[in-house]
C-alpha cells in the first residue's frame, strides 16, 4: 500500500516573499481595502445616527462630524490610490488596481 505524499509547498506559495516587487503591491491593495471599508462603515454609521437623532443637536453635530471624516477618509484613499497608481505607472511596476481600459 502506498501512502500519500502531500506537498504543502504548492498551497503556500502565496505566501511566499519572492521579491519587493510582489510583496508591496499585496501589502497596499490590503491596505487600501481595509481603509475604504473603515471609511464607508463610519459613513454608514453617521448617516444612520443622522436618521435617528431627531431633533437632539448633539447627536446631529456627531453625526456630521462623523460623515465628515468618513468623506475626508474616502478622499484620502482615492488620493493615495491615485497617486499609487500614477507612480507605479512612471516606474514601471505593476499596479495594485487597474481599470479596465476598452
Amino acid at each position: 500500500m502506498e501512502t500519500p505524499v502531500s506537498n504543502i509547498g504548492q498551497y503556500l506559495t502565496a505566501f511566499t516573499i519572492r521579491s519587493v516587487g510582489q510583496f508591496f503591491p499585496s501589502v497596499w491593495s490590503i491596505f487600501l481595502m481595509v481603509a475604504l471599508v473603515i471609511a464607508l462603515i463610519v459613513l454608514l454609521m453617521g448617516a444612520i445616527q443622522w436618521m435617528t437623532a431627531g431633533d437632539d443637536k448633539e447627536k446631529m453635530t456627531s453625526a456630521r462630524s462623523k460623515i465628515m471624516a468618513a468623506l475626508i477618509g474616502l478622499t484620502i484613499v482615492f488620493l493615495a490610490w491615485a497617486i499609487y497608481g500614477l507612480l507605479m505607472g512612471i516606474f514601471g511596476f505593476p499596479q495594485v488596481f487597474q481599470i479596465p481600459s476598452d
